[in-house]
């Protein structure tokens, strides 16, 4: 039995004070509580019996301003600052009691442990347009993370007469501030571009942000990123047009990240669910929605990847798409010793949920009726759930497919939609979606 409880709040305002020169500001907050309680009986003979309950409540909100002016045609100025911060608290028990011949055991578990969270930022960033080929940028931020952790931890264990209680109590902080820099070049020979970029930061405890999220038009890389983790990745993205029809990518890709804080606490980043449906780019083919399978949730690693990219309009109401990356990654695993001291091992794990090998192939069909249908198939080698690698986590070599259709009227103020998700896909639940919209 489960229950949960979630609201979003954001406002914002902006202003434009010239055609170059515009301001934002804007709050946001939410509030989320989950409760689950579940008791079974795993044997018939009832010589045994567990329950557990767990509940968790997160109170994320931000402020955030920002400001950007042209300076020149060709000088572009950007330059903000955000605060956030974030108390979450949770809970989870668990009972078992177990009949044998010797006696009665019991053993009770309590977990309560209460997570205060702040991040701060402040930024400036700076793009020259050399000359109509070719870009530069630079971006500086302040980035200020700290996480205070209270954690109760309790076993009581019976065994006939005999009673043994263990209780420990974890109190931690920790206080990472950086400055981190980002830089970019873009170049534009004819019909190929090339961009480059190299960026590190911290992940916020926001749920979004109104700072620059690109370099270069490279857009940062969160999912591997917890809150109050770090990230430093190199990148290189070549997009080339042979013909009016046809498109073709290639990406390379490394990423350094550590999510473990100094506390040796993993801190999930918070996350607004159905997002996607306020996006009009979710009706327009299945290629544009998230294909990730989970959250990656792993204490610190190293991810090279390697990619392309095919997409061709084969008819004007008939495009195919293409794309196959080859990943290499190494995880480390962080655990303390008898004297409570932080040790690592390294390179022992896989990043969860990083196959080796992944390749999507889909269609898009539009009709004069206005009709658009789109599908896709998506293949992935073996890959792991959880941080520890266990054998149960594994996944392994499959494909799963998603389909989408959607039909708008013709004056685009109604549409009517319908999609199947991760058809046949191991890793997460299918998902069946109807879509009404309105458009004022």
């Amino acid at each position: 039995e489960g229950d949960l409880d979630k609201d979003r709040t954001d406002v914002g305002a902006s202003f434009r004070f010239s055609p170059t020169s515009m301001t934002w500001i804007k709050f946001g907050r939410t509030n989320e509580r989950r409760a689950f309680d579940r008791y079974f009986v795993p044997n018939a003979d009832s010589t045994a019996a567990n329950g557990a309950s767990s509940s968790f409540s997160g109170r994320p909100e931000e402020y955030q301003v920002r400001h950007t002016v042209n300076l020149t045609p060709t000088d572009h100025l950007a330059f903000g600052a955000e605060t956030a911060r974030d108390l979450r608290t949770s809970e989870f028990f668990q009972g078992s009691v177990f009949t044998s011949p010797t006696g009665d055991l019991s053993i009770g578990f309590l977990d309560d442990r209460m997570v205060k969270l702040r991040s701060r930022q402040g930024y400036v960033g700076y793009t020259k347009d050399v000359s109509p080929a070719l870009s530069v940028q630079g971006d500086l931020f302040w980035q200020q993370f700290r996480q205070d952790i209270d954690d109760f931890a309790a076993a009581l264990i019976i065994s006939g007469d005999t009673t043994t209680p263990i209780t420990a109590r974890t109190l931690a902080n920790a206080n990472d501030v950086r400055w981190n820099p980002r830089v970019g070049v873009v170049f534009k020979p004819g019909k190929l571009v090339v961009r480059a970029a190299w960026q590190e930061w911290i992940q916020p405890a926001s749920v979004s942000t109104l700072a620059p999220v690109a370099t270069a038009g490279i857009e940062l890389d969160d999912r591997l990123v917890s809150s109050g983790g770090s990230a430093k990745r190199g990148v290189v993205q070549v997009h080339f047009e042979p013909d009016e029809r046809t498109t073709l990518g290639g990406i390379i890709d490394y990423e350094k990240v550590r999510n473990l804080g100094e506390s040796g606490f993993r801190i999930p980043t918070p996350q607004i669910e159905f997002v996607d449906v306020l996006r009009n780019v979710q009706t327009l083919n299945v290629t544009s929605l998230d294909i990730a399978e989970g959250t990656i949730d792993f204490d610190a690693g190293r991810s090279t990847s390697a990619g392309v990219t095919v997409n061709r309009i084969l008819t004007p109401t008939l495009s195919v798409a293409a794309k196959y990356v080859y990943a290499w990654n190494e995880a480390d695993i962080y655990f303390k010793d008898d004297a409570g001291n932080l040790q690592v091992a390294k390179g022992i794990a896989k990043i969860p949920f990083v196959p080796r090998d992944f390749f999507s192939a889909g269609m898009t069909w539009v009709t004069p009726q206005h009709v658009y249908l789109s599908a896709q198939a998506i293949y992935r080698s073996k890959r792991f759930v959880d941080r520890d690698n266990t054998a149960a986590s594994a996944l392994r070599a499959d494909w799963n497919g998603q389909i989408a259709a959607f039909w708008e009227t013709p004056d685009k103020r109604w549409i009517f939609g319908a999609g199947a998700l991760n058809l046949g896909s191991k890793g997460a639940p299918e998902q069946y979606v109807v879509d009404v919209r309105v458009r004022f």
